[in-house]
């Protein structure tokens, strides 16, 4: 009658797998951008609103401090950011971004300390071109306790 050999145990050594795993881990964590870097600096107002702003879809319209004035909108797969001066130069920049984007969504992100006239010109574009239905966007207000 012949014997079987017998099975010898095999015996392999994790540790290096998961000091690659962790290492993979903290680099990608340390090299990941959750949201590109705004590039103009917007101090929003504050509200106690806790609804949330849509992440798609959407035509930003920035005003900063000093003036500046900016819309952003996916016009064919890429991130399109065109200034604008003015409300007619802004009527056209609009009409371009809703062209591009009918299903979009608009978003007021105004600096605090900017000045009211612009919004207001901005809006009574939004009106005559009947986009009545927009979001300004604030910051959440930190109640203090």
């Amino acid at each position: 009658m012949l014997k079987k050999p017998k099975r010898v145990n095999i015996s392999i050594d994790m540790t290096p797998m998961v000091d690659i795993a962790f290492l993979l881990l903290i680099f990608f964590m340390s090299t990941t951008q959750f949201r590109p870097p705004e590039k103009e600096q917007i101090n929003l107002p504050e509200s106690s609103s806790k609804l949330k702003a849509p992440e798609s879809k959407i035509i930003s319209v920035n005003v900063t401090k000093a003036g500046g004035s900016s819309l952003e909108y996916r016009a064919g797969g890429q991130l399109a950011h065109v200034p604008f001066f003015g409300p007619e130069d802004f009527r056209v920049r609009l009409q371009e971004a809703r062209i591009s984007n009918p299903a979009a969504r608009i978003m007021l992100r105004m600096d605090e300390d900017a000045q009211y006239g612009q919004m207001e010109d901005i809006m009574r574009v939004l009106q005559e071109e009947n986009a009545t239905r927009f979001n300004i966007v604030t910051d959440l207000k930190v109640s203090e306790s």
